[in-house]
């Protein structure tokens, strides 16, 4: 199974250094989706403008943009 990394992305990014292990690309969007929910509940405002970007080997395989609250799971 491939290695997955969830980069935050804005003027400060922030680098997933571990990653997780998922069985694929669409695992990886879903658990994309509940970090962004984690990240900004109740606060939805704080992150508009970050994304998080999804990569595997180096590619990026999904680009999320927090601006949309209470993304869907």
């Amino acid at each position: 199974m491939p290695r997955y990394h969830f980069n935050i992305r804005n003027t400060d990014p922030l680098n997933d250094e571990d990653g997780a292990i998922l069985p694929g690309d669409l695992s990886a969007r879903e658990h994309a989706i509940q970090i962004v929910n984690a990240l900004q509940k109740g606060d939805e405002e704080s992150w508009i403008g970050y994304v998080i970007e999804v990569t595997r080997e180096g590619r990026v395989v999904w680009r999320i943009p927090f601006d949309r609250p209470s993304l869907p799971t």
